[in-house]
């Protein structure tokens, strides 16, 4: 039986071998395709070329048995690992749902990227570049990865399942949430796991957006500002362990999917170079020797190599990042925070931006005409200017990464994250940080807060929601009349007409959807009692994103590899990173603002003009009366913050302590299978030593 997922292998035409050498290519990749056991169809349209790959159930069902997937066993005794053998013991072994759809494309891709023959294209990539082809010889072990490399191949994706898609849209139409279910089956645990989380950070969002906009009504109808609310910093409290417990509810949360999905960890990393090839990347370059482990060949790059290379990556890297802070300073200036009073301001200062900002001048922030939309101007070119560094930096990222030769996929990957966030979470946060904790002027942070959040708002719902709707459906309108007009004239079949769509949308990259969520959960948490709406808006956001983001995932971009993730990765300790900052973050705003001085009256006094120009404050607000420590009390704010913050983060190291990060039916299943696995290996090594005593 064939199994019902194909993969789109799509050929690049202008690829500069030549014609004659890429029908040579791709003739041998058949070849060493059919070789392998699986089945391929080429097929060609205008300027498409492609191969559509499947292959038997049989031989899926061997692969899955060499990556020890998890499957229910008969009579309610858990999960345990498939031997292709002993099928009849699974429950649900006969029904045609007993592999999801996601697992056999994961299946199918595996044993793609385990066609070897690398050697057998060095006759066709003469024009290739000479790096390129230097790097495609040096991972014999996939052919697929080879001819990416050297871009021959120029995308390998599973083919859409229409019939899915339109379940997964019909499942959301009717509920504010995603369903997680559905779409691991069919995008796999990667994208589920994605889904899951939204699903679950918006859930627990529920109750700081109500609390936060008590707080916000409070103050619209009272005196209090963010300055001066007695009440907000134990909101900023709150928050902070409200991160914490959230994120050890979703590690419970991630656990428990991880296993009903089949993909939990057993905690192997340490082990991973022994056995499991699966999460070795194919394009990982090094010298054959004999593995010290297993006695086998393996590719080996020295790790002084990876040293000098993390070094380039970082020095590279902060150049990027004075860009980007040189950016900020220029949008500060525009908005009129850094106005030259300052004397350490004044190097920083530049009056021409400044001037734009003036009292009554174009993007004067006090203003009011337009709903004070034009005063958010500066802000939308801070973030445009910071979109396309962000596009610089992503590919500068991407090469440096693929530089440092990491050996597994998942250091790849988490390599790469790591990077990219910390320069775009850089550019997001940046300025929030300046007006917070170098000015000290909690007005100030709210106001660029909220025109951050604003305008991010605004750029999601048009860039990832609005647009790509009417460009889909606009598009589509054009392409439906002329795929029938080609079925007419070339005879072809409905499969090549999905192939050919697939060909021309562009890859799915999940990277941007975990980084809005991310740079959201900071803006919550990091500056709680500046923003207290913060959560309240994020809620409504979020269940626009869901929607947004299945949308995009099922229509706009290619169906991306199923990817089998057991949790979000470094995504988790980013969010962890966050948390712990948040104390700080949260703690130094209260000492920093005159939150402090309403419990703490008899430390502070009113602030004058000299206190401006020698830079205690920033500016004096015309609306309230601004605070500055006594002479002597500083010592005492410093004692209160540092003791505060201690005691914070003492309490909330208890409570990530108290709550298991994995619930204990996953660990008595998990232990159980263990448990099983050790006693039939016994059972199996027992076996052979009667048989050899018996001879």
């Amino acid at each position: 039986m064939t199994s019902p997922v194909e993969y789109l292998i799509g050929f690049n035409k202008e690829s500069p071998i030549g014609k004659d050498h890429l029908n040579g290519v791709v003739a041998y990749t058949i070849g060493k395709l059919q070789e392998h056991g699986l089945l391929v169809e080429r097929d060609a349209a205008g300027d498409k070329l492609f191969l559509v790959v499947t292959a038997p159930i049989s031989l899926l069902e061997l692969e899955a048995e060499r990556l020890q997937y998890l499957k229910t066993v008969k009579g309610g005794e858990g999960m345990m690992e498939f031997v292709k053998e002993a099928s009849h013991q699974y429950e649900g072994y006969e029904s045609s749902s007993f592999w999801t759809n996601s697992e056999l494309a994961e299946l199918l891709e595996s044993v793609l990227e385990q066609v070897d023959g690398v050697s057998g294209i060095e006759r066709f990539i003469d024009n290739i570049p000479r790096h390129n082809r230097h790097s495609a010889l040096k991972v014999p072990s996939s052919l697929v990865a080879a001819l990416r490399i050297c871009e021959i191949i120029e995308s390998a994706s599973p083919l859409p399942d229409q019939s899915a898609t339109s379940e997964i849209w019909r499942q959301s139409r009717f509920s504010l949430l995603s369903p997680d279910d559905s779409l691991t089956s069919y995008f796999g645990s990667g994208v589920g796991l994605y889904f899951c989380w939204l699903n679950t950070f918006t859930v627990w969002l529920l109750l700081p957006a109500a609390i936060g906009f008590c707080f916000f009504l409070h103050m619209q109808f009272t005196e209090y500002t963010v300055d001066d609310h007695p009440y907000l910093p134990f909101y900023s409290i709150f928050i902070v362990f409200w991160a914490a417990i959230f994120l050890k509810c979703w590690s419970r949360k991630g656990a428990e999917k991880a296993w009903k999905w089949g993909v939990f960890s057993f905690g192997n990393d340490l082990l991973r170079s022994v056995g499991n090839q699966a999460e070795i990347r194919p394009e990982f370059r090094g010298e054959l020797r004999v593995s010290k482990v297993t006695g086998r060949p393996e590719r080996y790059y020295p790790y002084y190599k990876r040293v000098i290379a993390y070094l380039l990556s970082g020095f590279v890297t902060f150049l990027m990042l004075c860009v980007a802070f040189v950016v900020m300073i220029l949008s500060l200036n525009l908005q009129g925070y850094i106005d030259g009073k300052i004397k350490w301001e004044r190097p920083l200062h530049f009056p021409i931006l400044g001037a734009f900002a003036e009292k009554g001048a174009i993007f004067d922030p006090f203003q009011v005409e337009y709903f004070g939309l034009i005063a958010l101007v500066p802000t939308m070119l801070h973030v445009i200017v910071i979109m396309q560094l962000n596009k610089l930096y992503r590919n500068v990222a991407e090469r440096l990464t693929e530089n440092e030769n990491h050996r597994y996929k998942e250091d790849h990957e988490n390599s790469l994250i790591l990077k990219r966030f910390l320069f775009e979470s850089f550019d997001c946060y940046i300025s929030l940080f300046y007006l917070g904790f170098i000015q000290q002027d909690i007005r100030r942070l709210r106001r660029e807060l909220i025109s951050l959040y604003t305008v991010d708002s605004l750029r999601r719902v048009f860039l990832e929601t609005l647009i790509p709707f009417v460009i889909t459906y606009v598009t589509q309108a054009r392409r439906d009349k002329s795929k029938l007009d080609d079925i007419k004239k070339r005879d072809k079949g409905e499969r090549t007409v999905i192939a050919i769509d697939e060909l021309t949308k562009p890859d799915y990259e999940q990277f941007d959807d975990y980084l809005e969520m991310v740079i959201e959960y900071g803006y919550v948490t990091l500056f709680a009692a500046a923003f207290p709406l913060a959560a309240f808006l994020s809620v409504l956001c979020n269940l626009v994103e869901m929607k947004s983001d299945l949308f995009k995932l099922t229509t706009v971009y290619r169906r991306p590899p199923p990817t089998r993730q057991h949790d979000i990765g470094i995504w988790y300790n980013l969010l962890c990173g966050i948390m712990w900052l948040s104390v700080f973050t949260n703690t130094m705003l209260f000492a920093c603002s005159e939150q402090l001085a309403v419990h703490f009256p008899s430390l502070y006094r009113e602030a004058n003009e000299r206190d401006v120009i020698s830079g205690i404050v920033a500016s004096i607000s015309d609306s309230s009366t601004d605070l500055v420590v006594k002479r002597g009390a500083a010592r005492w704010v410093l004692i209160i913050a540092f003791g505060i913050e201690r005691i914070i983060y003492l309490l909330v190291i208890l409570v990530m302590a108290a709550i298991p990060s994995i619930p204990e039916s996953v660990e008595n299943a998990a232990a159980r299978l263990e448990y099983t696995k050790n006693e039939a290996l016994k059972e199996k090594y027992s076996l052979k030593g009667s048989h050899a005593h018996q001879e």
